[in-house]
């Protein structure tokens, strides 16, 4: 029988790896290759505000992205290398309601902070992004 230090080392041990896993299939420093895609763009917008851009940043590379790329290995159920990711951790039961909460974020943000035109063209590129994973589509053919 466990005492109560060992099973709350267990319960964070848990915690870490699921978070762990969760992080390693979002992909995060995958995003660097999208990076100067979007500062190209950012100086094709004259007079952006640097609050608008960083917040652009925040959604796109922080939620939409990895979100995409978390849906898109749970569609190839990713065992191999992926996106500089030599030998990935098993995929976490949760990565599809992961991939929902960012992107149910990312649109939920567009929408208060930009408006309902910008958050249904976030919505599309949202929905393109899942055609192109979905194994039932599979644009990615």
């Amino acid at each position: 029988m466990l005492n109560s230090s060992e099973s709350i080392y267990m319960i964070k041990r848990i915690g870490s790896d699921w978070v762990k896993d969760v992080l390693i299939h979002l992909r995060f420093p995958f995003r660097f290759f999208l990076l100067p895609i979007f500062l190209c763009g950012w100086t094709c917008v004259p007079n952006a505000e640097l609050f608008d851009v960083i917040m652009l940043f925040i959604i796109l590379h922080l939620l939409v992205y990895p979100s995409s790329n978390g849906y898109n290995s749970l569609m190839d159920k990713d065992e191999g290398s992926i996106g500089w990711v030599k030998d990935p951790s098993a995929l976490p039961t949760q990565m599809f309601a992961i991939s929902i909460i960012f992107d149910a974020l990312a649109l939920a943000l567009t929408f208060l902070y930009f408006d309902h035109w910008s958050m249904l063209f976030l919505l599309a590129y949202i929905l393109a992004s899942r055609a192109y994973s979905y194994r039932q589509i599979r644009l990615k053919k």
